[in-house]
């Protein structure tokens, strides 16, 4: 069993030119500001090098909740690793009616570092009107084998597995192997869910792209499957492609 962390303002920031931080097997719980603050320019000497990473790995991060990014935030000029992890219950305290949604959001992270692997980990249920996860458009982030569970009855809010403030998708990149589900179906409510990558200037939700051998699927114009409404379609160059 590993650590456990409980109660009270945020647990850990990590700053600092030397800072190389691996946190693993630690349980972050009901934290009421930002449970893990990666500070701007952390891991980044003045040699020139890029930043060390910081590294989160099978930590569970339970009912946090903060102003950018319930879990964890992670400031410009950072690197940022997380694997085999579970995110549950978080979310952002800031975005609700906000008409500019620039710089709010991530009900489980908050995304401003230089690059950031979110690898094999689970998120359910973590609230924020703009996006479970947050990137900025500084920011690049590589995912994959992501489980997104989204709907939350009690915090209503329009949200998506991942939103990128960007005027493409750019500053993202899918390995493949994530998956979006909507527990609440879309039915009998005013607001929805994106299973997927929202993209800020274009308004529009790219689903996740990974392709199963089941029912209930479509092809796109080329003649490819796609999953309806469940992913980002990889053609064989490897390139984005909308179902």
């Amino acid at each position: 069993m590993g650590d456990q962390d409980e109660g009270g303002g945020g647990f850990v920031i990590i700053q600092g030119a030397r800072a190389k931080v691996r946190l693993q097997g630690i349980t972050f719980l009901n934290a009421s500001e930002t449970a893990v603050v990666v500070s701007k320019k952390a891991g980044l000497s003045k040699d020139g090098n890029p930043a060390l990473e910081q590294v989160f790995c099978e930590c569970h991060f339970f009912s946090n909740n903060g102003g950018e990014g319930g879990a964890i935030r992670a400031d410009s000029r950072t690197r940022v690793h997380i694997e085999s992890s579970v995110f549950s219950h978080n979310y952002s305290t800031l975005g609700t009616g906000n008409t500019d949604n620039s710089g709010v959001g991530g009900g489980a992270i908050h995304n401003n570092a230089e690059s950031m692997n979110v690898w094999f980990s689970t998120f359910d249920n973590n609230s924020a009107q703009i996006g479970v996860i947050y990137t900025h458009p500084e920011s690049t982030l590589f995912i994959s084998q992501n489980t997104f569970l989204l709907g939350d009855d009690e915090r209503e809010y329009e949200s998506a597995a991942v939103y990128v403030y960007a005027e493409d998708i750019s500053s993202f990149v899918d390995y493949g192997g994530n998956r979006g589900y909507d527990r609440n179906g879309g039915e009998d409510r005013d607001f929805i869910y994106c299973n997927g990558v929202y993209v800020n200037n274009e308004d529009e939700c790219i689903p996740f792209g990974d392709i199963p051998s089941t029912s209930g699927r479509e092809n796109d114009s080329s003649g490819r499957e796609c999953i309806d409404a469940q992913g980002v379609f990889r053609s064989h160059l490897r390139t984005l492609k909308r179902c």
